[in-house]
């Protein structure tokens, strides 16, 4: 959710809670819904090896503001390392870019998780609180 207006930018999120989820992200999906990402916490910089299909990615700082979008990377490849990155969010190529109904993520913009019963880290969920 934008943290300056309400706006839901993915209604639904999974925190990888565990090392194990972390290391695994999206490797052997075969698709992803549009309404949905994936946020690796404590991660400035995520690959594509082993995933299937495009996805985007949006890293955050601590409190939330959006460092940078990283739109369809392609499987197979490194994507750029976000210094100061708290938290990585992966989702199917064009939602974060705006291209599949999303809401058109940008630099600057503050994300939170709306639910705050998500499990992560309360840094990278609570407004930064």
């Amino acid at each position: 959710m934008d943290a300056d207006t309400g706006v839901v930018v993915i209604p639904h999120a999974q925190v990888a809670s565990s090392l194990w989820m972390q290391f695994i992200g999206l490797i052997g999906k075969r698709s992803l819904p549009d309404d949905y990402a994936l946020a690796i916490p404590h991660c400035d910089r995520v690959h594509t090896f082993g995933v299937r299909f495009p996805i985007d990615v949006v890293y955050c700082d601590r409190k939330g503001r959006v460092l940078r979008v990283v739109a369809s990377l392609p499987p197979g490849r490194l994507a750029p390392r976000a210094r100061g990155a708290w938290v990585a969010w992966e989702a199917g190529a064009g939602v974060f870019a705006g291209r599949s109904g999303g809401a058109g993520v940008r630099i600057g913009q503050r994300l939170v998780l709306a639910d705050a019963s998500e499990p992560g880290p309360p840094k990278a969920r609570r407004n930064g609180e």
